[in-house]
């Protein structure tokens, strides 16, 4: 887990920290670092991630068995309002307490728990502030969504959790949100051979560009920006490892909270809040060669019409559909 951070007081329902489990670690900080300039601060066997002396996020070297073929991950940190409520949740709708209660320096108390579904994550007791609620700058956290193969579910899951309230924003995505706030997403996904996980999103200047630089250090483009059908400012890329999304808000300058689905480009009326804009989702290279699995998103119907910046029926590069 990671080192004392002091990211304790903030509001239920909010995703406070991201964390790379990774076998090579050294790897992760060369693609991370290169793609997105991102620095680091070593603790050991843990790294701090660094975006313009902030920390953000950490990653951490996880030993496997030699020929062992187990993928990155990205494990992500969700404030609670009363950890030993939301673990006693998680014990009684499906999910497994793993490690917790413990402390966990000045991050507060924690433990890592998986969902009815399987996917990974650490809750985090937290005390309200909503000051904390502040826009991250280029090359940091934008958004974070679940793949899900049973979206109803994982809705009624989190509800209880950490309480959400949701919106259906489009045919198979929906929002979280608390105290007014968009957090999350959850994206009903149909490839039953998917893990289910959390994906994080990252806000960069240049889709475009981030995506051939990407390719460059050894990850994949499986849609390139201009290929999907409705839009021309989108990539999905990907590689044997751990999933993680690009985003431009479409507005060149810093916005506010996070106001889109990034596959969907939804604006959201709420004036405190960024554009939706331009989407790619990318991975670091291989810790070990194959290929990658698409995820299996199903494209709307019947169509709505064509949001901003939005993707509708993405097809990779060989013709199949996802």
């Amino acid at each position: 887990m990671a080192p004392e951070t002091g990211v304790a007081h903030v509001s239920p329902g909010t995703f406070v920290w991201h964390e790379l489990l990774v076998r090579d670690a050294a790897q992760a900080r060369a693609f991370y670092g290169a793609l997105f300039g991102w620095r680091f601060r070593s603790h050991g066997r843990y790294d701090v991630v660094l975006l313009d002396g902030r920390e953000i996020a950490g990653i951490a070297a996880v030993p496997t068995a030699k020929g062992s073929m187990a993928a990155a991950r990205w494990v992500l940190s969700l404030a609670v309002a009363d950890l030993a409520r939301a673990m006693a949740h998680t014990r009684t709708h499906g999910g497994q307490v793993h490690e917790g209660p413990m402390k966990m320096g000045d991050r507060g108390n924690g433990a890592l728990v998986r969902d009815l579904h399987d996917a990974q994550l650490v809750l985090l007791e937290s005390v309200p502030n909503e000051s904390v609620d502040t826009a991250m700058p280029l090359n940091g956290w934008l958004w974070d969504e679940q793949w899900s193969d049973d979206p109803h579910d994982s809705l009624d899951f989190y509800r209880g959790l950490a309480g959400f309230s949701d919106i259906e924003q489009r045919d198979g995505y929906w929002i979280l949100k608390s105290y007014g706030m968009w957090r999350a997403g959850i994206r009903e996904v149909f490839n039953k051979g998917l893990e289910r996980r959390w994906v994080p999103v990252i806000r960069v200047a240049d889709p475009t560009d981030t995506a051939r630089q990407a390719e460059t250090l050894g990850g994949r483009v499986l849609i390139g920006v201009g290929e999907a059908p409705e839009t021309n400012h989108a990539a999905l890329i990907a590689g044997v490892g751990a999933l993680a999304g690009c985003a431009n808000d479409g507005t060149g300058r810093v916005s506010g909270h996070v106001s889109y689905t990034y596959y969907h480009g939804f604006h959201d009326p709420h004036p405190c809040w960024g554009c939706g804009g331009d989407t790619v989702i990318v991975v670091p290279p291989a810790d070990k060669p194959g290929k990658p699995k698409p995820p299996g998103i199903r494209p709307p119907k019947p169509p709505l019409p064509k949001p901003p910046g939005g993707i509708g029926r993405p097809r990779p590069r060989d013709g199949r559909r996802l």
